[in-house]
């Protein structure tokens, strides 16, 4: 109370000195120069005041200068002050009576709070519509008039021209008023100020902690108190797995700060799940399932019998135990001949044999691709959507988009591939990108074109076209020179696959007839012009029907020394011919057709495997229940696969971790897995007169496919209605 007091006085004192100098002076206040010899006197005596008023203010607390003191104070001639008040930041606000609703602001008259008091009221003060000064004590709710007259009357000295002359609190805390003619107005009690319960909103941050350092928060009432509190320590936590999972045993991560490094925090890390359809707790009593596998597979997919220490086959042997384990059975693997065509005879007879002889031999055939489609087309193999309440789902990431689409034959899916079998992982066709040679041409490397959605036959064409040099300067095109493209000429039918085009499809009746796209526009165009482009020198694709090993090893060598650009391959390939090469490479999927196309397409090498229930299985006394066992045992083993072995099939390839690699080939390489495709043509191909190489004949001929199409189109459907009547006519045997 004390310093509002000081400065309610101090305030009031200076209206008060100012009024009655404007009063003596006739309202005006005096001007600093006198004007003639005539008011000689009165200078003296305006300039004697002046000074007298001055010093009072200085006393009182003003610090200007006294140009700057009648600056403030100068009112126009015969006009005074109407009003006073402090605001609610402390600065003093006059009002003259010139003009009673313009605020003049003379400046913050309020000191800092004292130690020990609390905050009042300031009263304000106005004259009324009576002439007469009146003071409100409670912020401008309610005034009181003070009965003393804010002007006198004209004339030397009017009757009721008293002004303020002291302004003071009593020791009760009353406002009390002395005039200037010696009378004491009644004290103004000034009420207590109402009891306030402060109401803070939100905590606003305004300081965040760190490493070491607290933060501070703050809320803020309505009435403008604030209030802060501190906040708590803050680490930037960062987790690390210090303990891969297994699929037996859980893994472990620790979370540490990134600044200071101190422990934060620790937690499991859950076993592997596979995350399918199939019941945990499914247990089939130690079931043996009896799975007959082609021999001769080109690469490790089925049966290993212990850790050998390689990553693929060791994967291989985790696959096979966790499915055993999960399902509570025992996988019998039973290897025979059956893939190619000195082999797919006696195999065919084979099963004929223990068909006819229902010993029930085995349980899922999963043989080479052309072998089963002949397996289906024959009758041997089960419908997959006649399995009732199949754990089957054909939109796991471990079955390829199309499979349902591309593989059905009338109403019936008969075999299944994709992670589940690990040649068809590893020969899904690819290219490679010599990454030092792109850059060496200040080339930039394509993979944000294939993000982009832009890579496609006409880029490759364009980045290939024009790259050829005679390195060994003998004046023709050997394994020692700079290429753009190399290629085996089988290898570029997957060209005509990635442009999403069929050889067969189902008709709306659900007959296999030649595809429309066979004969297409888009096929001439496509064909065609990669005809004529693989006669430019810059690209090198084996011409002969039938490749050599010596051409074979040539697009292998080549690439292997650095000397072309892109190689189009079986992605298994890279682990045999890329092991030791000095430069650094990249994967490509294949290109689209144009930017159009939504997606990019992978075709897959013959030798991988389609897998498939045989008909003639032990139905265990419940045919129904024993095929649902069978739906999970393929759902399980192909989503393990999908998770144990295809990213150590990465790995092997491409010469480092599938999680590691930043990446870009990692991304590449689920552009080419998510993109596999498979197509009856190709799967059906001995029974088709190999209708999924004519494309690549016609390119590597130069060929022009509108003239070469129609002769090979008659043969192809003469052999694709026996393939129909034929699987009918089994259907039906099998069926009775």
């Amino acid at each position: 109370m004390k310093n509002i007091s000081r400065t309610l006085c101090l305030v009031l004192s200076l209206v008060m000195l100012l009024a009655a100098f404007a009063a003596c002076n006739g309202g005006s206040l005096p001007s600093q120069n006198v004007g003639n010899e005539d008011n000689g006197a009165q200078a003296s005596s305006e300039a004697q005041t002046v000074q007298l008023v001055y010093t009072e203010a200085q006393r009182l607390g003003y610090t200007g200068s006294l140009e700057d003191f009648l600056a403030l104070c100068k009112g126009a001639d015969g006009k005074g002050i109407s009003g006073i008040q402090i605001d609610e930041n402390g600065y003093l606000i006059v009002y003259y009576t010139d003009a009673p609703t313009t605020p003049i602001v003379l400046g913050n008259v309020i000191g800092p709070k004292g130690e020990q008091g609390e905050p009042g009221i300031t009263p304000q003060l106005r004259i009324n519509a009576d002439n007469e000064w009146e003071v409100s004590a409670d912020g401008g709710t309610t005034w009181r008039s003070t009965g003393v007259k804010a002007t006198g009357l004209p004339g030397d000295k009017g009757a009721d021209g008293a002004s303020i002359a002291k302004v003071e609190f009593d020791e009760q805390g009353r406002l009390v008023i002395t005039l200037t003619d010696g009378r004491v107005l009644e004290p103004i009690a000034i009420p207590d100020k109402e009891e306030h319960t402060h109401a803070y909103g939100d905590w606003i941050m305004i300081a965040y902690g760190s490493c070491g350092v607290n933060g501070t928060k703050l809320r803020i009432c309505e009435c403008g108190a604030m209030e802060t509190e501190s906040t708590p320590v803050v680490h930037k936590g960062e987790w690390k797995t210090l303990q891969q999972p297994t699929w037996e045993k859980e893994g472990l991560k620790v979370e540490y700060c990134s600044e200071c490094g101190i422990e934060l925090d620790r937690a499991a890390i859950p076993v592997k799940t596979l995350g399918t359809q199939v019941p945990e707790e499914l247990d089939y009593k130690g079931e043996e399932i009896t799975l007959m596998y082609w021999s001769e597979v080109e690469r490790p997919e089925f049966e290993q019998k212990e850790i050998t220490g390689d990553n693929v086959r060791d994967a291989i042997y985790d696959r096979n135990t966790y499915v055993e384990e999960q399902l509570n059975i025992e996988i019998s693997f039973v290897g025979v001949p059956a893939a190619y065509y000195g082999a797919r005879e006696p195999f065919l007879r084979q099963i004929d044999a223990i068909y006819a002889a229902n010993t029930q031999d085995y349980d899922i055939i999963a043989t080479y691709a052309r072998t089963e489609g002949t397996l289906a087309v024959q009758g041997y193999l089960q419908n997959l959507n006649k399995i009732e309440e199949s754990y089957i789902d054909y939109d796991s990431p471990w079955w390829p988009q199309r499979i349902v689409e591309s593989l059905t034959i009338g109403n019936g899916h008969y075999f299944l591939s994709g992670d589940i079998s690990t040649n068809t992982i590893w020969m899904m066709h690819c290219m490679f990108i010599n990454e030092d040679m792109f850059s060496q041409l200040e080339m930039d490397l394509p993979y944000q074109i294939v993000r982009d959605g832009k890579w496609t036959v006409d880029k490759l064409m364009e980045i290939t076209s024009d790259q050829y040099r005679d390195m060994d300067k003998d004046n023709r095109p050997s394994e020692n020179d700079r290429y753009g493209f190399v290629a085996l000429n089988y290898v570029c039918d997957s060209l005509y696959v990635a442009s999403n085009l069929r050889y067969i499809e189902q008709n709306d009746v659900e007959t296999l007839v030649l595809s429309p796209d066979f004969s297409s526009k888009k096929a001439v165009g496509l064909i065609n012009k990669l005809g004529a482009w693989a006669g430019y020198d810059s690209i090198w694709i084996t011409r002969s029907g039938y490749n050599t090993d010596e051409e074979n090893s040539a697009t292998r060598k080549i690439f292997a020394k650095g000397g072309t650009l892109v190689w189009m391959e079986h992605f298994c390939l890279g682990e045999s011919s890329l092991l030791n090469v000095d430069f650094d490479y990249g994967l490509l999927p294949l290109p689209k057709y144009d930017e159009k196309q939504i997606n990019y397409y992978t075709g897959v090498g013959n030798p991988c495997t389609m897998y498939g229930i045989f008909v003639d299985f032990d139905d265990r006394g419940d045919r129904a229940e024993t095929l649902r066992m069978f739906s999970a045992v393929l759902e399980t083993y192909a989503a393990a696969s999908y998770y144990m072995i295809t990213p150590e099939i990465y790995e092997v390839n491409m010469q480092f971790k599938y999680d590691d690699r930043s990446a870009v080939e990692a991304e590449m390489f689920d552009y080419l897995r998510c993109g596999i495709v498979f197509d009856l043509g190709k799967i059906c191909a001995a029974e088709l007169n190999t209708v999924c190489e004519m494309p690549s004949m016609a390119i590597h001929a130069g060929a022009q496919w509108q003239y070469m199409y129609p002769a090979l189109r008659r043969s192809v459907e003469t052999s694709l209605r026996s393939i129909v009547e034929n699987f009918r006519i089994y259907q039906a045997i099998r069926d009775q």
